[in-house]
């Protein structure tokens, strides 16, 4: 995509050095936090789902029982589903209203939604052949977790600079924790 493209799929510019090197107060694009930094991580959980499978496969063992931690972990991920949902369906609603909504905020929930459900998946296989944990989906969370500290460091600084919070702060403020405890748990 050219950087053109790019600006009328974010509505800002995929990367931009001044705004990221040449100041005092660095900080990313809007375009990068809400495209690489979140379908990165998204991207890696894909990739590495093949040899998840074959670790799954291979377990020779059964049926861990549902406890306080599994749950726990299902009902976050539920959360996270729940949360991208919202932010695709507000969104797209948005967008049937003749409201200016670019693609990314389109795309962006929707790949997440779609990667959360996948993890779920993951979550739940693991469980049934047997492992406690899984290496990948530790991964998984742990980029996340460092990808999404520089969107919500954009979120509290527009916040703190007297814009309105809207749903997307709000839903933010949830699911950036959620990431932490995933990763935690």
């Amino acid at each position: 995509m050219s950087s053109a493209e790019l600006s009328r799929f974010c509505n800002s510019s995929f990367w931009d050095p001044a705004q990221s090197w040449n100041t005092p107060d660095p900080d990313l694009s809007p375009c990068f936090e809400q495209t690489a930094l979140v379908w990165g991580p998204c991207l890696l959980l894909w990739v590495l789902v093949p040899f998840e499978a074959i670790i799954i496969l291979s377990s020779k063992c059964r049926d861990v029982p549902w406890a306080f931690t599994n749950v726990t972990k299902l009902l976050l991920n539920l959360m996270l589903i729940v949360i991208s949902a919202i932010n695709f369906i507000v969104s797209a609603e948005q967008y049937l209203e003749g409201k200016e909504v670019f693609p990314v905020a389109l795309w962006t929930p929707a790949i997440q939604t779609i990667t959360f459900l996948l993890a779920a998946v993951i979550l739940v296989w693991d469980r049934v052949r047997g492992l406690h944990t899984s290496g990948t989906l530790f991964v998984f969370w742990l980029v996340l977790s460092v990808a999404g500290v520089f969107q919500f460091r954009t979120e509290l600084r527009q916040a703190g600079a007297g814009e309105e919070p809207h749903y997307k702060f709000i839903l933010y403020m949830i699911y950036y924790p959620i990431v932490l405890l995933m990763l935690i748990l």
